[in-house]
């Protein structure tokens, strides 16, 4: 068996973190749209969701250096 570095566990966990964010975000959206962009409920789960996507983005990059 092979082992996983830390590097390799970084860059997994940021991808998966990138994604998720990505399927929140689209989700956020979708509910603003349906709520024709009344509710703070559905901007809290669009601002989250781009704080997901950031978050993937640093641990991607910390992980690939």
């Amino acid at each position: 068996m092979s082992s996983v570095t830390d590097r390799q566990l970084a860059l997994r966990g940021g991808v998966v973190g990138l994604f998720l964010g990505l399927l929140c975000l689209v989700s956020g959206i979708a509910s603003v749209v349906a709520n024709d962009g009344n509710g703070l409920n559905s901007m809290n789960i669009v601002l989250g969701a781009v704080a997901m996507v950031a978050n993937g983005v640093v641990i991607t990059i910390a992980g690939s250096r």
